[in-house]
């Protein structure tokens, strides 16, 4: 079954629709309607689909879902979600303030604070922010500072934090990240290459 004909069977299912019934409304035989909901008949064309939603009287919400699996199945998963995401990225760009981070408290372990020999052992995630927040600020008070990162930018925190800091001629920040050359998603179907470059907008 693709996305569509699986959506459109739970539809089907929850309105208790009748498969004769939608078949007959939209002009189809029942065995091409059961042959689209099964997935093995390519998806309707506009006039079919139209059809199909007025006589399910689906909501708006419904609607939009659907005509999306449609198009998902009709040009597949990969080809979708990568246009969706250069689309989200070009409507976007580049108008995405830093995060603000003013505010944020950092409370360390005082038995780490109180340890001084050269190697302490972070052992949390607000641990490691607290470090890296007093590194980078120590770092940036001094003249000509250049701070060089090879990081990839899903660490929200530390891209926040470079850019709030003042914009200063003695700051400088060089930034070296990896992008990949075949397609890759992360869970809500964004291009991983264009969510990095998004995340560094800021600086």
């Amino acid at each position: 079954m693709s996305v569509f004909s699986d959506t459109l069977t739970r539809y089907i299912e929850h309105k208790n629709i009748k498969v004769f019934s939608l078949a007959k409304y939209c002009n189809l035989d029942r065995s091409t309607m059961y042959k689209i909901l099964n997935g093995k008949r390519n998806p309707p064309s506009s006039e079919v689909f139209e059809k199909m939603t007025q006589f399910m009287h689906l909501t708006p919400i419904e609607y939009n879902f659907l005509k999306e699996t449609l198009e998902i199945t009709q040009v597949g998963p990969d080809t979708y979600y990568t246009r969706k995401s250069v689309e989200n990225f070009i409507c976007q760009f580049p108008d995405q303030p830093a995060t603000d981070i003013t505010g944020s408290s950092f409370s360390p372990d005082p038995v780490s604070e109180q340890c001084q020999t050269d190697c302490i052992s972070l052992v949390s995630q607000q641990h490691i922010d607290y470090y890296v927040h007093q590194m980078i600020l120590s770092e940036s008070v001094h003249a000509d500072v250049k701070i060089a990162m090879f990081i990839q930018p899903d660490y929200k925190f530390l891209f926040s934090l470079l850019a709030s800091l003042h914009a200063s001629a003695s700051l400088k920040i060089d930034h070296i990240f990896c992008v990949g050359t075949e397609y890759a998603f992360t869970k809500d179907h964004q291009l991983i290459n264009l969510k990095y470059l998004r995340e560094i907008f800021p600086l």
